[in-house]
C-alpha cells in the first residue's frame, strides 16, 4: 500500500509545485529540481507519518520481499533464468533474500531518481500545454542544456566525503547512506554525459531521436553507465561541450 502510495505522489506532487516555479520565471532544470525535491519530500512525509501512525515499515518491506521470494520459487523458468536451480531450496531462498534486500537498500535514492525523471517529463508536458507562448515562461528543458555547476559539483563532493566519514566512524546506518549517496552521484554524473553526448549530436545536426537512443542503450548496460560516467568526469573536469560549441561558432 504505501508504496502504491509513493508512487502516486510522486507523479502528482511536483506538477502544482513546478507550475509555480515556472510563472516565477524559474530556469527549466532549477524548475525540475523543485519538483523533484517536492516528491521526495512528500514520500518521506508518507513513510514519517506511517511510523507515527504505528505501522512497521521495516516489517511491510520484509513481507514484501518474503512474497517476491516465494512467488520467484514458485517459477521454474524464473529460478533457471536467475541459475538458482541447482541450489536447496532453503540456499535459493537465502540468495533470493540477499538480492531482494539489497534492491530495498537503494529505495531511497531510487525514488530520487524516479521523482526527477517524472519531473523532467512533466515539466515538458507543462510547458507545452499550459504555458505555450507565454514570454515569461523559460523553454523545454532540453537534455543538452543540462550541466552540474562549480557549486553543484562541490556540494555532491562535500555530501559524498561525509558520507564516507560516518561510514568510517561506523555510525548508525552509514553503509547504506553511503549506497544510496553513491548511486545518486553516479546517476547525476552519468546524466552530465548524456547531455554531452545530446550536445554532440545537436552540434553535428544529426536527427534528434538518435542521441535518445544512443543513450538509452548505453543506460540499459552496465558498461554502457561506465561510459556515461566517464563522460560526465570528463566534461566536468575538461570543458568538452565548451569546445563544441566553439567549433561550431568558428564553422559559421
Amino acid at each position: 500500500m504505501y508504496l502504491e502510495i509513493a508512487l502516486l505522489v510522486i507523479l502528482i506532487l511536483p506538477l502544482p509545485i513546478m507550475a509555480g516555479v515556472i510563472k516565477d520565471g524559474g530556469r527549466p532544470f532549477k524548475t525540475v529540481a523543485y519538483g523533484a525535491v517536492a516528491a521526495a519530500a512528500g514520500v518521506l512525509a508518507i513513510f514519517v507519518a506511517a511510523y507515527f501512525a504505528g505501522h512497521n515499515i521495516s516489517e511491510y518491506l520484509d513481507k514484501a520481499i518474503a512474497n517476491a521470494v516465494d512467488m520467484v520459487q514458485q517459477s521454474p523458468q524464473a529460478m533457471d533464468t536467475l541459475g538458482l536451480c541447482d541450489l536447496s531450496a532453503k540456499e535459493a531462498e537465502q540468495t533470493l533474500t540477499q538480492m531482494y534486500s539489497s534492491v530495498i537498500s537503494f529505495m531511497p535514492s531510487a525514488f530520487l531518481i524516479l521523482a526527477a525523471a517524472v519531473s523532467y517529463i512533466e515539466y515538458n508536458i507543462l510547458v507545452r500545454i499550459r504555458f505555450r507562448g507565454k514570454d515569461r515562461i523559460k523553454p523545454f528543458a532540453y537534455m543538452r542544456d543540462f550541466s552540474l555547476r562549480p557549486n553543484d559539483v562541490i556540494g555532491w563532493f562535500l555530501i559524498y566525503l561525509v558520507s564516507y566519514l560516518l561510514k568510517a566512524m561506523d555510525i548508525g546506518a552509514a553503509a547504506s547512506l553511503v549506497l544510496n549517496i553513491n548511486a545518486l552521484v553516479q546517476a547525476i554524473v552519468s546524466l552530465q554525459g548524456i547531455s554531452l553526448i545530446f550536445v554532440f549530436f545537436y552540434v553535428r545536426r544529426i536527427n534528434r531521436i538518435v542521441p535518445f537512443i544512443a543513450s538509452a542503450i548505453l543506460w540499459m548496460m552496465p558498461l554502457g553507465r561506465t561510459v556515461l560516467f566517464v563522460l560526465g568526469v570528463m566534461d566536468l573536469l575538461m570543458n568538452m561541450r565548451g569546445r563544441m560549441n566553439k567549433e561550431t561558432e568558428k564553422r559559421s
